[in-house]
């Protein structure tokens, strides 16, 4: 018999080329920015017949203390109205037994993308998490309600006082890609605007390399 397919959810292609580059671990690779699009492609994973299902990509520090590249196997999963959802504890501690360097400290699910170090400042303040991203709560629930087992694991791509200006959240589509267009004239308007770039650039940089280490691990391939 084949063995169980684990369905992971991410946000972007470029996360979801580093499981690909693996070849054939059993994973179901779906791609769907923010809750919306992530508990969708959820949905088609365990349709398709997936046994577990992992949120895997970038995450933005709320933590001061967490640098670009940090990794991430939360216990936790908290949304904004105060639900928690469990990682699977025997999933997650052979993940860590790969990384142990990685925290598991909670991970905050919201339904927009988190654009200033104030923000980030009160949702840490607010809710205990040291990270956030917007995919990881949508396929918690959906594994919830199916009663699968789930995991997270995500990379810093953003330090808690590194902004995401709204010029730059503007130049991206549905799918959190750059346009390539809106982008250059953004620049055009204003070049200064480059540095800012660049940081968020090395910090999803030092991310992916996290990201692809752990896939390389085949640690996610058994709930």
């Amino acid at each position: 018999m084949s063995r169980p397919r684990v369905g992971v959810i991410t946000g972007l292609k470029r996360e979801a080329a580093c499981l690909r580059r693996e070849g054939d671990r059993g994973y179901d690779i779906r791609s769907g920015a923010g809750p919306i699009a992530a508990a969708r492609a959820a949905r088609e994973a365990l349709a398709a017949g997936c046994r577990g299902l992992v949120s895997f990509g970038f995450a933005g520090a709320l933590s001061p203390e967490l640098t670009a590249g940090a990794l991430i196997v939360p216990e936790t999963v908290i949304g904004l109205g105060g639900e928690r959802w469990r990682t699977d504890e025997a999933w997650r501690r052979r993940v860590l037994s790969t990384s142990p360097d990685a925290l598991t400290a909670p991970l905050l699910g919201i339904d927009a993308v988190v654009g200033s170090p104030a923000a980030k400042s009160a949702l840490a303040a607010g809710t205990g998490a040291i990270a956030v991203d917007t995919e990881s709560h949508a396929v918690a629930r959906i594994a919830w309600e199916a009663g699968v087992p789930f995991l997270a694991v995500r990379a810093v791509s953003d330090a808690a006082g590194d902004a995401l200006p709204g010029w730059l959240l503007a130049s991206l589509d549905e799918r959190g890609e750059v346009r390539p267009l809106a982008f250059a004239a953004a620049l055009l308007r204003d070049p200064r605007r480059l540095a800012a770039v660049l940081t968020l650039f090395r910090g999803s940089r030092r991310a992916l390399a996290r990201l692809r280490a752990l896939a390389a691990s085949g640690a996610l391939g058994r709930p």
